[in-house]
């Protein structure tokens, strides 16, 4: 009996259905990376968008912050403690905000203050003609600010 070494078989197989099956994967594969990427691009302009439009809010409010509060402290000098511990009782007596209050005040303040008072009286004129445009404010349902202006506008 012959024994062979070496053997070879040659055998065929049909991978044509399998090559179908991997170009569907690609396709699939290719519209879910467009699915993805275009929900990156929404979530870009629904969230990240507002939200750094929401920054920006804050910064400038912020800033006007940071800006009555200087003016309210230059005008009203020595007297700005006093005259702050004020401002938040109003705001919160009236559901105002400290904020509007200060920027009234500090406005009133310095009309007083060209009119030659001293500085108590004209601390004592911002807080009673605050309190009377707030009246009229709400008597005429106009914003506090308008008829603090439109009253300090009267005095000049």
């Amino acid at each position: 009996m012959a024994v062979v070494k070496n053997l070879l078989v040659r055998a065929g197989a049909d991978f044509s259905e399998l090559q179908k099956e991997m170009v569907k994967a690609q396709k699939f594969m290719k519209s879910a990376s467009k699915d993805l990427e275009d929900v990156g691009k929404k979530l870009t302009l629904g969230v990240t968008t507002p939200l750094l439009g929401i920054g920006a809010v804050a910064i400038n409010a912020a800033s006007d912050l940071e800006e009555t509060n200087s003016k309210f402290n230059a005008v009203f000098g020595d007297m700005s403690e006093t005259a702050s511990e004020f401002a938040k009782n109003f705001a919160i007596d009236f559901g105002r905000s400290t904020q509007e209050v200060k920027e009234n005040m500090a406005v009133i303040q310095t009309v007083g203050k060209n009119y030659g008072l001293t500085a108590e009286e004209a601390s004592g004129l911002s807080q009673n003609l605050l309190t009377l445009a707030n009246d009229v404010a709400a008597f005429t349902n106009t914003d506090l600010s308008d008829a603090a202006n439109r009253m300090t506008a009267a005095l000049r």
